[in-house]
């Protein structure tokens, strides 16, 4: 095939490549700060493809539209963004470790060796779909598709592609886990059994002012004022990604750093721990270790590991489950388990006057919160006030995710309709 033929107007730098069988083009954008010349090549299978990009390119050279670098991929902007583009948000290690995740083990793998000045919404898209297949929950696709618009959004203002495909894309729905939130039956049948447990004060804590996991463990006496009845929320516990330790550090956001009054029970639970923490104490003598003073540990006076948090947890629903005391007459019987209450008779033939509870299902230390945002807004309280005891940003996140309706009956409708309408 002849390649003389004359070049139209505006056409640029356009041939065709024997070698390759594809025709390319070159446009120069002259020189950057450095004196080092700018040239942008583009390929197609045919001339009018490549015809077609080197106009678009130079239309966009003239409106100032950024063309990016020919050999940029995207691996190299994701570990680029990772080094030095993270948001002033990323305050804490366990939010960095989330877009590590989805950088690392998601986003590089699937589209790390496209190029990104051709990455397209298809690409994108067909990753989450991709990503949906293998059984990702929303929760992560929407994660996995946040990191990288909010790349792509980075590389956008640094002048390394002219649009942010990823904005143009849905999240898939995904594996949708529901959470949960303990009723007031089931939250009482909980503190009732964590009476006798080690970590009472923990459970009482969570179940009524809305902590995260890391929080709690992190709750240092220093924090505890018990004249005044408040908790001051101050750090979290964290784990290193790379030693596995864990350790003291900052709270998840400015909102979370919070001081709140706490109920007297809960007061009155912190002082039993701080009584059993210094028996427990004195019985190892030296050793015994917190240097951090940490309110809740394990009985070696070690940091709680969150994998132990849990299986606490799941230990202490079990007896919420198998026994139910009835504080009016005494007895302490073995409930039918059963999803939801369940009348049933004691082992001295006495028909029990309250009705057992069992908590069906795998719970998690993180659904406590859930539970005494629910709990909170059961009981009336706004929800400008249940976020702000949970640490939140704003009320939209504590209505969205966290509160969860406990009635079995909607009645909200019924009184104002017939006030306005009338019972006729």
């Amino acid at each position: 095939m002849s390649t003389t033929k004359r070049r139209g107007a505006g056409e640029g730098s356009i041939f065709y490549d024997p070698n390759r069988e594809r025709w390319t083009a070159f446009l120069d954008l002259g020189t950057d700060a450095t004196g080092k010349r700018q040239r942008r090549k583009f390929t197609g299978r045919t001339r009018a493809d490549v015809l077609d990009k080197l106009r678009a390119a130079r239309r966009a050279a003239e409106d100032g539209v950024p063309l990016g670098r020919a050999g940029d991929t995207v691996s190299a902007l994701l570990v680029d963004y990772l080094a030095r583009g993270l948001p002033a948000t990323c305050r804490t290690p366990k939010t960095q470790q989330g877009y590590a995740w989805a950088i690392k083990h998601h986003l590089i793998p699937a589209l790390g060796a496209r190029k990104l000045r051709v990455l397209t919404p298809d690409d994108v898209a067909l990753m989450l779909r991709s990503k949906a297949t293998e059984g990702l929950s929303r929760a992560s696709l929407a994660h996995i598709h946040q990191v990288l618009s909010r790349a792509l959004r980075w590389a956008e203002r640094n002048g390394r592609v002219a649009r942010n495909v990823a904005i143009l894309v849905d999240t898939p729905q995904g594996k949708r886990r529901v959470s949960k939130a303990l009723t007031v039956e089931q939250a009482r049948s909980l503190l009732s059994a964590a009476r006798a447990d080690r970590l009472e004060a923990l459970w009482t804590l969570g179940l009524t002012i809305p902590s995260r996991p890391g929080e709690l463990t992190g709750l240092c006496w220093d924090c505890v004022d018990f004249e005044r009845g408040i908790i001051h929320f101050r750090r979290a516990l964290h784990r290193d990604a790379e030693t596995g330790q864990l350790y003291l550090g900052e709270l998840k956001t400015e909102q979370s750093r919070r001081v709140v009054e706490a109920p007297t029970f809960v007061i009155e639970a912190l002082r039993r721990r701080k009584s059993a923490q210094t028996t427990e104490q004195l019985t190892l003598g030296t050793a015994w270790s917190n240097p951090d003073d940490l309110v809740f540990t394990s009985e070696a006076g070690t940091p709680i590991d969150a994998a132990n948090l849990r299986r606490a947890l799941r230990r202490l629903i079990k007896h919420a489950e198998s026994h139910h005391t009835d504080e009016q007459d005494g007895c302490d019987c073995l409930s039918v388990r059963r999803p939801g209450p369940k009348q049933h008779r004691c082992g001295d033939h006495h028909e029990c006057d309250q009705r057992c509870t069992v908590i069906p299902g795998t719970w998690t230390v993180y659904e406590l919160r859930h539970s005494a945002v629910s709990i909170l807004s059961a009981a009336g309280v706004p929800l400008e006030l249940i976020a702000d005891a949970a640490g939140h940003r704003n009320s939209r996140v504590t209505a969205t995710v966290y509160r969860h309706n406990l009635a079995p009956t909607i009645t909200s409708a019924r009184a104002p309709m017939e006030a306005v309408f009338g019972t006729g």
